[in-house]
This record gives structure tokens, sequence and C-alpha cells, in this order.
């Protein structure tokens, strides 16, 4: 079984407009760094095509773009490493990435074009970077079963965002006919990237709709995932999550020598690496934190997602919320950002600490005096040492004298004087305990409490 990319691609023509993945990221207001992407790891999963690095300076230069990261490629064992059209759906993931994230560390994962190739590819990917890029797949029916449940159990257990392309060919699917969705887009963990078509005016979007070519629907495979059962009606993992621009007429810039040298790339294909250069930034802005699965989160967010409404794929057109062509609808970056994470900018001043708690200095007990006392006696007690200041209160512990306190008298830093009433307690030895104004407990040496001796008394014989 063959798996395709999702890319399509036209030369430019009168009236189209197009841009590089940096300017669109500016459109969607994703999270603005010093050094975009600098310290994340992106992977990007290919099933045919080359890579040129020759053409990515060329790209950068020719869009003022500076100077061109170096990409790393990592090929697997069997794979054909043909400079075909898939070359093109090579260049335009790289090329978007790297404009939108030059500093962050990107990865070519070359597998052979098989569901075991592909699965490989993606495992390699997620073991080895922050989030994934993929665009390629095929049509859910014709997935064998046994890989319906490996591809989801990778994808969930990998614990890093997958971004798959849910295909370009409406809601028919590359079948054409019927209602299809994409694999593995329909993955329940993977992250599926729908498509809309966009206008710009005066450096902003002025109108945005469903893209006509942009896969969606409901999977015939796989059950509604618990963090869809709020939006998505039905009993079905709906398809996609979240959208992009993607119509070829107002596709992205691409230089691929081989193929003409540069074209207006358009497809969910551009979608799924934008989605993955957002989250690499969102990932920096936060910190040392890296976002993890997060599927359900991003339909529990406020704020993150501009809805699209108008325009269809076919089948299902896009409504108010949720639907299957667009989603959630396309990103409204620093939304997602304070969304996902908390926004930490190094540039900042640190916030002002709020001042520690004054603390009590603990008592430190010398001598105590005396040490002896006779029950139902009134004396005074003599405490010497250090920090008595914070001392309230003087009392004995222990059963027969528990909570017994004493008056005290008079109190200084370096001396207390207390007095033990005329109570009688129970004869004894008691821990004598200081107690400070933060309850803590100073504990010192024992107090004997003893019984005054009886004494016969002699009476005078009667005379």
């Amino acid at each position: 079984m063959t798996l395709r990319s999702a890319g399509l691609f036209i030369y430019n023509a009168i009236g189209n407009q197009s841009f590089n993945g940096a300017t669109m990221a500016n459109l969607y207001g994703f999270p603005r760094q010093k050094n975009p992407g600098e310290g994340q790891k992106i992977g990007i999963v290919q099933l045919g095509g080359v890579y040129s690095q020759a053409d990515l300076q060329y790209y950068f230069t020719q869009q003022g773009l500076g100077t061109a990261p170096s990409v790393n490629v990592v090929i697997l064992k069997g794979s054909s490493m043909v400079d075909d059209d898939a070359s093109v759906e090579v260049a335009l993931d790289v090329q978007i990435i790297a404009a939108v994230c030059p500093m962050a560390t990107i990865t070519i994962y070359f597998a052979p074009n098989s569901m075991a190739g592909f699965y490989n590819a993606i495992d390699l990917a997620a073991q080895n970077n922050d989030c994934v890029s993929v665009s390629w797949g095929c049509d859910e029916a014709i997935v064998p079963i046994e890989y319906i449940n490996t591809f989801q159990a990778l994808i969930f257990s990998c614990k890093k965002p997958v971004f798959v392309a849910s295909g370009d060919n409406g809601s028919a699917g590359n079948i054409g006919i019927g209602l299809n969705v994409g694999f593995p887009a329909s993955v329940p963990s993977a992250i599926a990237c729908g498509g809309t078509s966009i206008v710009v005016s005066n450096g902003a979007i002025a109108s945005e709709s469903a893209w006509s070519g942009s896969g969606g629907g409901y999977s015939k495979r796989y059950p509604i995932p618990a963090y869809q059962s709020k939006v998505v009606g039905g009993q079905a993992r709906g398809v996609p999550d979240v959208s992009g621009n993607a119509d070829p007429k107002s596709g992205y810039n691409v230089y691929v020598s081989s193929k003409g040298g540069m074209l207006v790339i358009g497809g969910t294909s551009a979608v799924a690496p934008l989605w993955s250069a957002l989250i690499a930034l969102i990932n920096q802005s936060s910190g040392s934190s890296k976002l993890q699965n997060i599927n359900a989160s991003l339909y529990g967010l406020a704020g993150g997602f501009r809805d699209v409404v108008g325009g269809s794929n076919g089948g299902y057109g896009a409504s108010k919320s949720w639907d299957a062509v667009t989603g959630l609808g396309v990103p409204i970056g620093q939304g997602l950002l304070e969304g996902l994470f908390r926004p930490t900018d190094p540039t900042a001043p640190p916030e002002p600490k709020a001042p520690p708690e004054p603390t009590v200095p603990t008592p430190r007990v010398a001598s105590i005096a005396p040490k002896v006392i006779t029950n139902g006696s009134v004396v005074n007690i003599y405490v010497n040492g250090e920090n008595l200041n914070g001392v309230q209160s003087v009392e004995l512990r222990g059963t027969g004298g528990a909570g017994h306190q004493f008056v005290i008298v008079k109190k200084s830093n370096t001396s207390i004087v207390c007095r033990l009433g005329k109570n009688l307690i129970e004869a004894g030895n008691y821990p004598l305990v200081l107690k400070s104004a933060d309850s803590s407990i100073t504990t010192i040496q024992t107090i004997k409490i003893e019984n005054l001796p009886i004494k016969s008394r002699r009476f005078p014989p009667r005379r």
C-alpha cells in the first residue's frame, strides 16, 4: 500500500497571493521570539523525495530571511531517496518550519513508503523531537486493521504533539466517492490539520473561509474521543482538529531547483508544519516546559482559535464552533500561548518578591531556679537565657500537670520571672515548656513538685 503526500502546487497566477512561513506566522499572531525556535527540536516525516540544503539557502536569500539553518537528515533503511515530485513536499515542510523557527533543530526522517516504514519514522521522530510534522497519509478505509490500533498506541505513548495533514481531496478523500477521512489524521491521539483559504489586505487577513480541498469528516474506525464529546456531534472521531491557510491560490512560496525553481504550494501539507512551528514557539516561550498530549487542552481553550464560518469541503460546511472542515478554527498564536502556558519574557524584569515573613528567634534557656517546688506554695521561678521576649506562656506538661500555666510576672530578652499559684498539682517531675508567639515550643529542664511532709501533732494530755 502506497501513502501519498498531501501537497498541491501551482505556479503563481496573476491575482493570486502567496506567502512564506514567516509572513503566515505574523498573520496568525504567532508568539515573537528574539531567536525563534532556539532550544526546540522539530521532526519531519517523509516517505519520498530528497532534500537540498542549497535550495533552502536560495529560498532564504530570495525571501529576505537571512542565513538558512542547517537541516539534519536521517535515512531509514529501504528509503528510495529519488528526486521525484515528493521532493516538493520535502521542500514545503522544511521551508515553512525553517522560516518560522530558523534557530530550531530541524530533522527530516526519510522512510520507505510502507505502513511499517511510516510507523518507524513517526516513532523515531517522536522519540528525538519536541513535536512532529506529518504530511503523508491515505484513506482510512484502506488501512489494514492491525495498523488502526498500533498507530493510535504509538502516537499516544510518544507524548509529543504529532500534527498530521487531513488531506487535499475534500470529504471524499483520495477514493473520490462517498465520505472518507484520511489516516493517520483520524488517529485520536494525532492532531489533524485542515485547510482554509485567505484573502490578505494591508498586511492582515481580511477574510477566511473553508478550503474546498480540506480533508474532513468522521472516522469509521475510531470512536469519538472524550475530548471531542462536548463539541463534535455523533459517536465517531471527528477530523480535523485545527486548521490554517492551505488553498494554493493563497499558498506558500517554495523553492525546488529540480522542479522549476520558485513554486506556490498549497494543501493541508502546509498546515501540519505551520502548526509544528507554532508549538515550538509556544514551548520556547514557556521556558523549560514542553507540551505533550495537547488534544484535550486544545478543546478546552477559550481564546486560542478564530472560528472559520463559510465554505465547505463537499460533504460538510464550515459552521460555528467545531466543524468537519476547519475543526476548531485557525490559530490565534498569542491566545494559544496564554491558554497552554503562562508566557515568560526573558527580557522582562523579575517580579518583586514579597518580603519574607518575620521569624521568631528560638528561645534558648541557660538556667532555671528553683528546680524543686513544694505543692501548694506560691513561689517565683526564674528563667535565664536568650531570645525570651517572644515567649507567650510558661506551663507544665505531662500527666497531672498538663496545661498548668504559670503567671508571667516580668519578662525581658534574657530573663523571665513567673509565678506558680497555690493550685495543688500531683507530685512528680514535669517538663517546663516555653511557648512562643509562632506556636513553637521549647522544652527545658524538669521541675519537681513535691508534697509537704505530714508532721504528727501531739495534743496535750487531758487533765
